[in-house]
């Protein structure tokens, strides 16, 4: 198989992006069906122009493979996009609700009360909890 160099480009960005764990060369290569040299000479390429551009994100050689990672520049940005928000007032009363939705056993496992027709049955919930959502 042979691909364009922009076709291989593509094909390495979204391997490396895809893998779990660094994508070793001959992973690659075998995913490609190019030669070896060519695939190396691509990534170095690849790993050239990522650290030179202004990306948040780099290819490195890691572990006898390839990942990507952010640029450390970039990581007080990452680590803040990943807190956990303080709870506010809005955010406390959807948590409640969505947990109330979430956690209601089936209507059949609640005991009956017939006398108060004001207690909410689970189905009855179910339906305003999808309403809500």
């Amino acid at each position: 198989m042979t691909m364009n160099p922009a076709e291989l480009k593509g094909a390495l960005e979204a391997i490396i992006y895809a893998a779990d764990e660094p994508a070793t060369l001959d992973q690659i290569v075998n995913a490609v069906g190019e030669e070896k040299h060519i695939v190396r000479a691509t990534l170095d390429e690849m790993i050239a122009t990522y650290a030179a551009e202004d990306r948040g994100i780099e290819i490195r050689a890691v572990a006898g493979g390839y990942k990507f990672y952010t640029k450390p520049q970039h990581h007080d940005a990452v680590r803040r996009f990943h807190q956990k928000p303080p709870p506010s007032a809005a955010t406390d009363n959807a948590g409640a609700r969505n947990a109330r939705c979430n956690f209601l056993p089936p209507a059949r496992h609640r005991p009956r009360n017939p006398g108060n027709s004001r207690r909410k049955t689970s189905p009855e919930l179910s339906r305003r909890c999808l309403k809500s959502a």
